[in-house]
């Protein structure tokens, strides 16, 4: 199944952390800025600086002490993962018995 333009921005976002104008362009997403536009609207905390010549815009982590009751599915599901990994990091704080 072919991937809508909107969930390969999240997925590079999701994955780097960034996504810029130039990268999306080489791979024919023209309407970053529209993208942005709703995936904020679904509440992502996006921020946008330039470097140079090229727009960037940065996936702002929310610790959980600042989601007050998310409602969006998105929302709910990045709640999850981040716990998740907070489990995990205190879990391999741990020792290990032998």
């Amino acid at each position: 199944m072919k991937q809508s333009q909107r969930d390969i921005v999240l997925e590079q976002m999701q994955k780097t952390g960034r996504v810029t104008r130039n990268w999306c362009l080489q791979g024919y997403i023209s309407r970053l800025s529209a993208i942005i536009f709703d995936l904020k609207e679904e509440g992502f905390h996006i921020e946008a600086f330039r470097n140079g010549g090229d727009q960037v815009y940065v996936l702002v982590e929310v610790t959980p002490a600042e989601v007050k009751e998310p409602t969006h599915p998105n929302e709910i599901l990045k709640l999850h993962r981040e716990e998740k990994v907070e489990k995990e990091q205190e879990a391999a704080k741990q020792p290990k018995l032998v």
